[in-house]
């Protein structure tokens, strides 16, 4: 079989485009890496995918090593040692011939060892992750999961028997305990270490998914040597201990190569470090993984092809902006494409685009970069923070004059980003005639997949989010495994909000119209929160219930009305669209008969579960209807008095919800106020939250 370029494959599989091989080749050139390992790094392939590439130009089979089940007596032909070392697992054993999972495809060399160590005279290989042949190795051969914690333990033992002698803190088991610390929390997952002294103890906790979990408790005499351990391998003064300070290491395990980030500073009991650890090889700069909507990628990708404008995105620390923003970069990157950045500090190195390190000490400021680059004729603008309205001017003024710029914002939702650069001094005018779009967006944690499970909401959830769930609805939890640590979560995804400005937003901005304002037209066009994001997430199954309580807020302006009264005993109501008494006609309706046939069909054939739709004129006196099941009673006087009643205390109203115990309702309004929707589902099969956004979408491609 002929060998086929990687690129190639990747290629004719349609996973890459040519410009993206062409600028993987040139990063290639200059790095002198694996082209590989460069798309994998560059978020264009997995590794799932690179690996059965590679198995493919190799002539073996790709095998998922999750669904094999090695036998005891195959995995004593290869030793414990040998399988880590040469990252290999034996598979099977059939007719003298040993079945093997490796790595790398492209090692030979390993074949003539296995023979040799396992006494065969044929080896079968199949190509597997890394990751997780590596995980399986560890599973197999009886070091799992329990194995860290005996390991650090150990290395604290020997770590004060060293103590007791006196050596330094360069000693073997001091070296050896740090070592084991970081590579546990690789192990784990973790993005953090913090050592924390405490007046007796030091704690040591890792932060998993975004939380803080306390691991280990080292005795307060190991403390100075572990923390001056940190400090030389980051490069810091080990002498210094009243002032913080920051520093940096690499860090190399089973062939990934890490970079950590470490920072201390003086407390009342000792100096506590910090050590974030960035896993290059692990992230996915790709928008496709990092768990947008595709309602929300489809916004994003439109917002970003523009030619000049600014995009800010918005999120509290450590909320994952840094990712999204390097990820839209690399789809604008190529060749033809001139891409500076100023950062503080550079979280990964890019190809083929410009990144400059804040350096204020030298006089290097987001605001001075930015005038610089301005003479540097660049076509596309990052700037990693917004912080005073000189950078904030800049920037927008960059925007207006034929560049695309990206930055962000420390604020809570997308609308509330427009008030925060008026407060910072930037006039009105010049954000509503630069701005395109605000991503605001969290991270939430992810359900364990080996652990999830079906639950009915508790009462005090039902209490939480009235009229969003109830008793007859399922949601899904983590119960906790070995998989996840007995968490519940594994790994972290977006929830988020996009705001796309458009004339109607942008003539409110000029305007400078309170955040409220903006956010209820913005409504009133299709904007989906980032609650409600989070909420179809939690009804998917991705997340949890009190996961998105934990980082959003509900939103109180959701109106639920529990307004449905007896049904009319002697009204018989055929199922089919029925006419309109005229002499409530006062006002001609916007909406015209046969426009709500059409209306009603497409509807049904999108809720197949919608059992009638109700259509009253502004007076709330009944123009149309189609109802579906009898079950389903004739809207009453007494409900048309509760809707009346509303729109005289809200004459801005223009959607809502009113729901009792068997039906949840939906009430429209169109723009032109002249016409009121009543739509009415089964409690029991829908969110309000699927019910808006469904009909909001049809409702908006309708023009009603």
């Amino acid at each position: 079989m002929p060998h086929k370029p990687l690129g190639q494959i990747f290629l004719e599989e349609g996973i890459i485009s040519n410009q993206q091989l062409e600028m993987a080749l040139r990063e290639q050139k200059r790095t002198k890496e694996l082209l590989g390992k460069i798309l994998r790094r560059l978020g264009l392939i997995t590794e799932a995918q690179l690996l059965q590439a590679l198995a493919y130009q190799a002539g073996i089979e790709f095998v998922d090593i999750s669904t094999v089940l090695v036998e005891p007596t195959v995995l004593k032909r290869i030793p414990e040692e040998f399988a880590r070392v040469n990252r290999v697992l034996p598979l099977f054993f059939i007719d003298d011939t040993l079945a093997i999972a490796v790595a790398d495809p492209h090692n030979v060399m390993v074949i003539d060892s296995v023979k040799k160590v396992a006494g065969v005279s044929s080896v079968r290989r199949y190509a597997a992750e890394e990751e997780k042949l590596l995980k399986a190795v560890e599973t197999y051969y009886q070091i799992g999961a329990t194995q860290p914690e005996h390991i650090i333990e150990s290395s604290i033992a020997s770590a004060l028997a060293s103590r007791k002698k006196d050596e330094t803190e360069e000693d073997p088991p001091i070296i050896r305990l740090v070592n084991h610390l970081v590579i546990d929390a690789l192990k784990r997952k973790a993005t953090d270490i913090h050592i924390e002294p405490d007046e007796r103890i030091t704690r040591i906790r890792y932060r998993l998914d975004g939380i803080l979990h306390s691991l280990y408790t080292l005795p307060k005499t190991l403390h100075s040597p572990v923390v001056a351990r940190v400090k030389i391998m980051s490069k810091m003064d080990i002498a210094e201990q009243r002032l913080p300070q920051d520093g940096g290491a690499s860090f190399t395990f089973q062939n990934r190569n890490l970079d950590l980030r470490i920072s201390s500073v003086p407390t009342l009991h000792g100096e506590k470090v910090v050590i974030r650890l960035l896993d290059k090889e692990s992230v996915r700069l790709n928008p496709d993984f990092l768990g947008f909507s595709p309602t929300h990628l489809k916004t994003i990708r439109r917002l970003i092809s523009k030619p000049y404008g600014i995009i800010l995105v918005t999120g509290p620390t450590g909320s994952g902006k840094t990712t999204t923003l390097y990820s839209t970069l690399l789809e604008l990157n190529s060749l033809e494409v001139n891409i500076m950045t100023i950062e503080d500090p550079i979280e990964y190195h890019l190809p083929l685009i410009n990144q400059v390190q804040v350096n204020e000490k030298a006089g290097l400021t987001f605001a001075s970069a930015l005038r610089s680059f301005l003479r540097q004729d660049p076509d596309v603008i990052l700037i990693g923070e917004i912080r005073d309205q000189e950078t904030a001017e800049m920037a927008l003024r960059a925007a207006m004059t034929g560049h695309l710029v990206f930055s962000t914002l420390h604020t809570n939702d997308a609308c509330s980003a427009i008030p925060r650069l008026v407060d910072i001094g930037v006039p009105p005018y010049l954000i509503a005639s630069s701005l395109l779009g605000i991503l605001a967006q969290r991270l939430v944690r992810k359900i364990c997949p080996h652990c999830k499970v079906l639950y009915a909401p508790t009462e005090s959830e039902i209490a939480s989010l009235p009229g969003i769930l109830h008793s007859q609805m399922t949601l899904y939890k983590g119960q906790g495994c070995p998989e996840c640590f007995h968490t519940g979560y594994s790994g972290r995804t977006v929830i988020a909000e996009v705001l796309e400005v458009d004339n109607i937003l942008r003539n409110m901005i000029g305007q400078n119209v309170p955040s409220n304002e903006l956010l209820k037209t913005a409504k009133s066009q299709g904007f989906k929160t980032m609650f409600q994001d989070g909420i179809d997430k939690v009804f998917s199954g991705v997340t949890t219930l009190s996961e998105l309580m934990r980082v959003v807020i509900f939103p109180e302006e959701e109106l639920t009305i529990a307004a449905l009264a007896e049904p009319r005993e002697s009204i018989s109501v055929p199922v089919a669209v029925g006419s309109a008494s005229t002499e409530h006609q006062s006002s001609p309706p916007q909406i015209t008969r046969g426009g709500l046939t059409l209306l009603f069909q497409r509807i049904l054939n999108a809720i197949p579960e919608m059992e009638g739709i109700f259509c009253f004129n502004e007076n709330v006196q009944p123009l149309d209807y189609v109802r579906f099941s009898e079950n389903l009673p004739h809207p009453s006087e007494k409900l048309q008095e509760a809707i009346g009643r509303l729109l005289n205390s809200c004459p801005e109203f223009s959607q809502g919800f009113l729901s009792n115990a068997n039906h949840l309702l939906y009430l429209w309004r169109s723009p032109s106020r002249h016409n009121l929707l009543l739509f009415a589902l089964p409690m029991k099969h829908y969110s309000r939250v699927f019910m808006m956004d469904t009909l909001n979408q049809i409702l908006m491609e309708e023009k009603l």
